[in-house]
C-alpha cells in the first residue's frame, strides 16, 4: 500500500513542470521553469514564484490525520526540498 502512495507522489512531481494546477485555477505555460521551494503537506507545495500548488490527482492526509507527516516527508524527498 505505501508503494502506491510513493509511486503516485513520484508521478505527480515528475509531471509538475508542464502541467501543474495553481491557485487560482490556471495552467502554467509550457516551457515555464519553476523550483519547488517549500512543502506545505503531502499534496501542496510552494514554487519559486511564491504560488501554492495543489498536486492534482494526489490525495494525502491533512496535517492532523494519521500518516500526514509521512506523506509530507515523501513529498520532500521526491522534490529534493527539506522542510
Amino acid at each position: 500500500m505505501k508503494n502506491i502512495g510513493l509511486i503516485a507522489a513520484a508521478v505527480a512531481l515528475l509531471g509538475i513542470a508542464g502541467r501543474m494546477a495553481v491557485s487560482p485555477l490556471r495552467e502554467v505555460p509550457s516551457g515555464t521553469s519553476l523550483r519547488v521551494t517549500r512543502i506545505i503537506d503531502g499534496d501542496t507545495i510552494v514554487v519559486s514564484d511564491g504560488r501554492h500548488v495543489r498536486l492534482t490527482g494526489i490525495d494525502t492526509p491533512e496535517k492532523d490525520e494519521c500518516y500526514a507527516s509521512r506523506a509530507t516527508a515523501i513529498t520532500e524527498t521526491l522534490s529534493g526540498v527539506n522542510g
